[in-house]
């Protein structure tokens, strides 16, 4: 949650540069430090579990839960479950 909020508080120029110079794509020094040394987007070697949650409906027969790419990430799981059956989702960057 605390990057979220981070997220919602930041200029958003500053966003936008996070990624791109910690990638070496854009110079900014400002850009480097946040996206190099609070988000971990230059590392690359990182490995989340995400849950969408618990959702119970008879509506909805099964569903999936792609997880959100993110440079910072090598390896990451989404997890939803929908009327009690679990479905898990992986993304993994080599």
């Amino acid at each position: 949650m605390t990057v979220l909020v981070c997220y919602a508080q930041m200029n958003p120029g500053l966003l936008d540069a996070a990624a791109i110079s910690a990638l070496g794509g854009f110079q900014s020094k400002a850009g480097t430090f946040v996206g190099g040394g609070m988000f971990g987007f230059g590392l690359g070697g990182g490995h989340s579990i995400t849950n969408l949650g618990k959702l119970e409906n008879n509506t909805i027969d099964s569903a999936i839960f792609i997880p959100p790419a993110s440079t910072a990430i090598k390896k990451i799981l989404g997890v939803l479950t929908v009327n009690g059956q679990m479905v898990i989702c992986s993304s993994e960057r080599r």
